[in-house]
């Protein structure tokens, strides 16, 4: 499935998808929200913040375990947050559901300011690790000719420190 959101508030607000042909897919209601913590979606955003508005969030916001792979350390978040940032994607690995994948890019203003992210998601038993970063280039590509036609030049990535 195919995923469009925003991060609204702290959390992560779905706002449209085209659905896979597959009988098993992933199959997310329209404004239905998950934590950004620990989604792609929601990694993509927090990457994007500025150190204060990221201890911020870590501050207002409990980093529950919802699987093993769930990140639960700040500092942890934080240096995944900076990978992301430098590689421009991010990968949700069974983190929000043992039984999804997911994969997601950022959507830039002219400004250079994520306003929305497009997500790759799948079951785990059709999308191993090695098919899901087979769509880094194809889904970081959609992203900058979106970003680019709502004004946005810089080239991907952006470097980010944290």
């Amino acid at each position: 499935s195919i995923n469009l959101g925003y991060l609204n508030g702290l959390e992560i607000l779905h706002l449209d998808k085209i659905n896979s042909v597959e009988i098993l897919r992933i199959d997310t209601p329209m404004g239905d929200s998950a934590p950004a913590y620990c989604t792609a979606f929601g990694k993509v955003f927090l990457a994007a913040m500025s150190a204060k508005e990221l201890d911020r969030y870590l501050k207002t916001t409990e980093l529950k375990p919802l699987t093993r792979q769930t990140i639960t350390h700040a500092q942890a978040l934080r240096d995944e947050l900076t990978k992301i940032a430098n590689d421009g994607y991010a990968i949700d690995n069974r983190e929000l559901d043992e039984n999804i994948r997911c994969i997601a890019s950022p959507i830039r203003d002219e400004s250079g300011k994520v306003i929305a992210a497009l997500s790759y998601s799948g079951p785990t038993t059709r999308v191993k690790m090695v098919r899901l970063k087979t769509f880094i280039k194809t889904i970081k590509d959609i992203t900058a000719e979106i970003s680019q036609k709502l004004g946005y030049r810089e080239n991907f990535p952006r470097k980010m420190d944290r």
